[in-house]
């Protein structure tokens, strides 16, 4: 190897070429040595390999074993074991011809009859046990009718605690119908017996009322009966004709009969003066009047009165001019 190397000057100095020198001889040889080698087995493993190698026929060797019936059923669940084939290198060898190994003839095998199995005798039926199985079998039947009753009793007192409710409910619902009723009823007649009351005490102050006005127009009919009364007396004695034997005191009572237009209809006698002169005269008297118009006028005011004092009126006819 040159190298250069620059002086101070500027030039180049040219330098000594150095040489490594390194072994490789020995490893080459080794290299060699290792491939002469394998050569050399492969051509030994194939000439070996070429020639096919015939095994003698081996007899086949059968052992035979005396088992008991005892041990067969656990024979026959053991598994077999699986024996593995042998596996073959991957080299490819020619396959030899087949060759006919000579049959070999097994030995005959002594098998010994299997003995009889002993006789297993039932076992004895143990009495205090079934009588034990029967009895919890009868108790557990006692127990679940037990059950059964208690539980159709309890849904039978469910059923009628139900009912009693649902009776209670409807006999409260009827109760309160029936105080709404009562209540209803108690009201309405509180409020007949008032407006009965109210229509007693009307009628009562509508017949006090008209009592009052009865006794009211009843002393005005008196009255208007006295004032009409007084007409008719003085109408009459301007109309009576005096007769000679007319005395003081003589008195006689006349019946007249009127209809509401004032007009008489009939004049009788009801009680004498005791001469018939002067009944005669006052009768006579009443005929040349015929009529009391203004009695009209009290019959159609008051019918009642007119009708009670004037349609049969008697009069009492007594002149207070007479002479002694």
């Amino acid at each position: 190897m040159i190298s250069r190397a620059k002086n101070p000057s500027g030039s180049f100095v040219k330098l000594q070429r150095t040489h490594s020198k390194r072994p490789v001889a020995i490893p080459l040889a080794l290299s060699l040595l290792l491939h002469a080698a394998v050569i050399v087995l492969l051509v030994f493993n194939f000439a070996f390999s070429s020639e096919p190698k015939v095994l003698p026929p081996q007899p086949k060797i059968i052992e035979a074993k005396l088992i008991s019936m005892e041990q067969l059923p656990a024979l026959r669940a053991q598994p077999k074991p699986v024996v593995e084939a042998p596996r073959s290198k991957p080299v490819e060898i020619p396959e030899p011809e087949p060759v006919k190994p000579e049959p070999i003839k097994p030995e005959p095998v002594k098998v010994e009859p299997p003995k009889p199995e002993p006789k297993v005798e039932p076992p004895k039926p143990d009495l205090e046990k079934q009588k034990q199985i029967e009895k919890q079998k009868l108790e557990k039947e006692k127990a679940e009718i037990e059950q059964k009753k208690l539980a159709e009793q309890k849904k039978q007192e469910a059923e009628r605690k139900r009912k009693e409710a649902q009776d209670a409910e409807r006999k409260k619902q009827e109760e309160a119908q029936r105080k709404k009723q009562e209540e209803a009823q108690r009201k309405a007649q509180e409020e007949l017996a008032r407006k009965q009351r109210e229509q007693q005490e009307h009628n009562e102050l509508a017949k006090a009322m008209a009592a009052e006005d009865n006794a009211m127009a009843a002393e005005r009919d008196q009255e208007a009966v006295a004032s009409y009364a007084g007409m008719i007396q003085r109408d009459i004695q301007s109309n009576w004709s005096r007769p000679p034997s007319a005395r003081i005191g003589m008195r006689v009572t006349l019946l007249i009969q009127l209809i509401p237009s004032g007009d008489v209809i009939n004049v009788s006698v009801l009680k004498s003066s005791g001469n018939d002169a002067f009944d005669q005269s006052a009768q006579t008297a009443v005929r040349r009047v015929g009529k009391f118009p203004y009695l009209k006028e009290l019959a159609d005011k008051s019918p009642a009165a007119f009708e009670k004092n004037f349609r049969r009126l008697q009069l009492d006819f007594t002149p207070e001019d007479l002479r002694q």
